[in-house]
């Protein structure tokens, strides 16, 4: 059966999240002060490990060939992250 489940991403330059092999993304968003990650996946599907880079406005990206970029995120404090993931991962 397919679920949407929630992931909680820490707010790091890098990174490093857990997801089911095969999964979609949802959404990226703030949930009571604190960075989540939904995504469609189906129950019980085997986990992997992801990398993701997260970019502040205004800061250079030097390694900007290696990022696919996957969504723009306002924080309630007035930050906005910008989440990517490096190109040979599998994140849509």
């Amino acid at each position: 059966m397919n679920v949407i489940y929630k992931y909680e991403i820490q707010i790091a330059d890098d990174v490093i999240v857990s997801l089911p092999e095969t999964h979609r993304i949802t959404d990226i968003a703030e949930q009571n002060g604190k960075l989540y990650l939904w995504c469609l996946h189906e129950d019980g599907c085997p986990k992997t490990t992801f990398h993701l880079r997260m970019i502040g406005t205004g800061h250079g990206i030097p390694d900007i060939k290696e990022l696919i970029f996957i969504q723009t995120v306002h924080m309630s404090t007035g930050l906005v992250w910008h989440l990517f993931a490096k190109n040979h991962e599998k994140l849509p």
